[in-house]
């Protein structure tokens, strides 16, 4: 018997169970769907924030790179600025060492000029006591320009990290997905 014969026949009764197994299977066909749709949603919108993470660390491991060098070549700068030898003069690698810290900075870097300033003090030193405080003025400019660029480091790996953090936090909608009870 095919169902167009139980429909002539009256006996709707044997069609009900099939009717649901097939409306049943239709439904769960389409929250399957629906919930595939949502976790592919979820899927892209975590491949973009790793994205811009793994960019953010990137950027975070180039500043450190950046940092150390500078560090190195202000550090390289003054252990032959104080050489204390009246025929000293600034010699080329000085000078060179001095170049490449002034192209580490921004041209409109506060500090640079301040930094020009105390470099160009140890070329005019001829005693121990001119080195010393054109010492005295440099270490501190120096310290206080890493410090800054450590600081603006530190405070862009935090805001990285807030992101995921806050990402993880909300769900699919957009609405946070913490307890209120």
């Amino acid at each position: 018997m095919n169902i167009y014969s139980y429909a002539t026949q009256g006996d709707l009764g044997n069609l009900i169970i099939p009717i649901f197994s097939f409306l049943g299977g239709l439904l769960v066909a389409s929250i399957g769907a629906w919930v595939g749709w949502g976790g592919h949603k979820i899927s892209q919108s975590n491949a973009e924030l790793n994205a811009r993470l793994t960019a953010n660390v990137k950027l975070a491991e180039f500043r450190q790179a950046w940092i150390d060098s500078l560090r190195s070549d202000m550090a390289d700068f003054i252990s032959l600025a104080l050489i204390i030898d009246p025929s000293f003069k600034m010699q080329p690698d000085v000078s060179k060492i001095a170049t490449r810290i002034e192209l580490h900075l921004k041209p409109d870097d506060p500090e640079l000029p301040a930094l020009r300033n105390s470099m160009l003090k140890f070329g005019a030193a001829l005693t121990r006591d001119d080195k010393q405080k054109a010492n005295d003025e440099y270490v501190p400019i120096c310290q206080k320009i890493i410090k800054r660029e450590w600081e603006e480091l530190k405070n862009d790996v935090r805001s990285v990290t807030s992101e995921k953090l806050a990402h993880q936090d909300t769900d699919p909608s957009g609405q946070s997905d913490t307890n209120d009870s």
